[in-house]
């Protein structure tokens, strides 16, 4: 009884704190206020999950090649091999993401920000191999829990999330040019001064931490959904139940209730399987871009050059995708984007054995790298509009769960098979694409559209 009491007396005061917020005022434009925090977010986000693959053939010529007298392709697969540490981290997610569905969206989000700034403090301090992938390991783990989306979905109007979302991750991508930018900055064609590409994405991170404490407020999705928890008598609560309306609904939370309510759920289990077999090869494409143009011959200042492209492409691909999926729907642009991949990596793959200009090749590295995020983005937001809001960041944390233990499958396939094929772009493609195609048959046949959806009315 005494419990009982505790626990009444400690959720009147959570009622009271969410209430208040839920009671205060928006201001003038806030979705557009939220959409530049969020844009910024993305800015950082999108560079330091990019930093590091555009700075490969630099670490494995410190660390392995100068050090260690390893060849090249030695190397890279030594460094694809211990960046599995890096993911590995990643499955503490059980314990991180779905604190969201606990204390909010808004503690997460500033911890993820402050998380991936304090990464690429260490990766800039990196003065051994071991100081570098803490470094890795803590971006990784920050950086893929991608706060902000459910974040402005939750945020935006039902028929604009996508537009809302495009804007904001095209603009974000942006940022990206930071990467290039950098490189000609400090580095030129001294590859011995890549540590210092990190320093300022690490600031931007604090600031924008500082900015999501100022401006950003607690989404209302979650509060409708905390506060009408909190009314409800605890007894009824006891058995794991509480009433929505005439219906009662579970109210437990976490990665094993997320992965419960997915096998009781046509469409996510479809999502799933989608989701299994496009992550596979994340790591041969996102990661060996890089030494693929290295390992054609270009210099340092020629992979400058091309790297530019990217997040120009990207950035129209967020923009448009996102304004089109509003009006025809999500599911045309995930089939359009997976098509596209095939066609522009193989492209890119040609480009660079046949020595194209720096231009050509990284506009072509930009099309299917593109193509292939979209694909993700897209199906990440079908996952959002498909799960309820008492548990989204649950499900979302169950299927990242999953999804990491795959991608680190594949990293260890990709860190094996860099070290015997002689040509690494040919043996990212013979991995990829099958599964590029397969996920996007699946999806394209399966797959629910979910353009519109009332996110509240979602059981």
């Amino acid at each position: 009884m005494k419990d009982q009491q505790s626990i009444i007396v400690k959720e009147k005061r959570e009622l009271e704190k969410w209430e208040k917020k839920k009671a205060k005022p928006r201001i003038s434009g806030y979705i557009w206020v939220l959409a530049v925090v969020v844009t910024l977010i993305h800015i950082v986000d999108e560079t330091i999950t990019n930093v590091n693959g555009s700075i490969q053939s630099n670490v494995v010529d410190e660390f392995f090649v100068r050090e260690m007298g390893l060849s090249y392709n030695e190397g890279l697969s030594q460094l694809s091999f211990l960046s599995i540490f890096s993911l590995i981290v990643s499955l503490a997610a059980p314990i991180y993401k779905t604190l969201a569905d606990r204390i909010g969206r808004k503690p997460l989000l500033v911890m993820n920000v402050l998380g991936f700034s304090l990464g690429m403090a260490l990766c800039f301090l990196s003065n051994n191999f071991m100081v570098y992938i803490a470094g890795m390991c803590c971006t990784t783990f920050f950086a893929s829990h991608d706060m902000q989306v459910t974040y402005i979905l939750e945020s935006a109007p039902d028929d604009k999330r996508a537009s809302f979302y495009g804007v904001t991750k095209g603009i974000g991508t942006i940022g990206c040019v930071m990467l290039p930018l950098l490189r000609m900055i400090f580095m030129g064609d001294d590859g011995t001064k890549w540590r210092l590409i990190f320093i300022v994405p690490c600031i931007l991170g604090l600031v924008i931490a500082a900015f999501v404490v100022i401006f950003a407020r607690e989404t209302d999705p979650f509060l409708e959904k905390r506060i009408r928890f909190l009314k409800d008598d605890i007894s009824r609560r006891e058995s794991g139940e509480v009433a929505e309306g005439k219906k009662k609904v579970e109210n437990k939370v976490g990665i094993i209730e997320g992965t419960r309510y997915i096998l009781k759920n046509r469409q996510l289990k479809i999502l799933l399987i989608v989701g299994i077999l496009m992550s596979l090869p994340t790591m041969a494409l996102s990661s060996y871009y890089q030494s693929i143009m290295y390992l054609s011959g270009m210099s340092d200042s020629q992979i400058t050059t091309a790297l530019f492209a990217y997040p120009f492409v990207f950035a129209v691909f967020n923009i448009v995708t996102g304004r089109i999926s509003d009006k025809v729907g999500r599911k045309p642009i995930v089939v359009a984007a997976g098509i596209g991949f095939c066609v522009f990596y193989v492209l890119f793959a040609i480009s660079c054995m046949m020595k194209w200009s720096p231009f050509l090749v990284g506009l072509l590295y930009a099309l299917y790298i593109s193509c292939f995020w979209v694909v993700g983005d897209f199906r990440n937001m079908i996952v959002n509009e498909s799960a309820p809001t008492r548990i989204r960041f649950s499900v979302t944390g169950a299927i990242g769960v999953i999804s990491f233990g795959v991608i680190l499958a594949g990293m260890i396939i990709s860190s094996i098979c860099v070290g015997i094929f002689e040509n690494v772009a040919v043996f990212c493609g013979v991995f990829s694409i099958p599964c590029i195609i397969i996920g996007t048959l699946i999806f394209l046949l399966k797959v629910k559209e979910t353009n519109g959806v009332d996110l509240n009315s979602i059981e």
